[in-house]
């Protein structure tokens, strides 16, 4: 795993960097608050932030929520000194994929708890990504039954035929039937 480490505390941050180091992941950025983080996510786009939180302050979940939307890292574990259940709240709002109380003294807690932050980022990922495949073809089938239904007007076809006439300028014109229906609803002025 590619992480990065935000602690204002200089020790803290170079124990979690043995940990992690140990554990054959791979230490790409370093910062102390919410500015390094955004900074430095930008910047190295990590698999797995390592976020701690001593004092909550609007700059940390404001660095939180921005890397969160700008997806400049998969996975986010926040770690903090005593449990907080508002801060916990708060945390799984932004994006916060794991949460762990210091102190850590257990290696395998710490890189476990980034695994399986990361492995649940990447299910997540792919999520999404399958649901806008499926909302894409949802619209282009729309499209596609509007421009059917159109050339079932226009020119007297049946719905099969209009179907294979938009198949046909798909192939031919090497572009997705979605297309071939916007452009034809478009020439005939009708709104996709």
């Amino acid at each position: 795993m590619k992480i990065m480490i935000i602690d204002e505390d200089l020790d803290a941050r170079l124990n979690i960097k043995c940990f992690m180091e140990n554990a054959d992941n791979e230490v790409v950025a370093e910062g102390t608050d919410g500015f390094d983080a955004i900074y430095l996510s930008r910047q190295f786009n990590p698999e797995v932030t390592i976020f701690d939180v001593e004092t909550p302050v609007a700059e940390d979940f404001n660095a939180l929520r921005v890397i969160h939307e700008e997806k400049n890292s998969k996975a986010i574990v926040l770690m903090t000194s005593s449990y907080d259940s508002s801060l916990l709240s708060k945390a799984k709002d932004l994006g916060v994929l794991g949460y762990l109380v210091k102190p850590v003294s257990n290696a395998q807690t710490l890189v476990s708890t980034c695994e399986i932050a990361l492995s649940n980022a990447l299910k997540l990922e792919k999520i999404q990504h399958d649901l806008s495949l499926m909302e894409k073809r949802l619209a282009d089938r729309k499209v596609i039954e509007k421009a059917k239904g159109y050339l079932m007007k226009a020119e007297c076809l049946s719905e099969d035929h209009a179907y294979k006439k938009i198949r046909l300028l798909s192939m031919e014109k090497k572009c997705s039937m979605g297309t071939v229906s916007e452009i034809i609803l478009k020439n005939c002025g009708e709104i996709c």
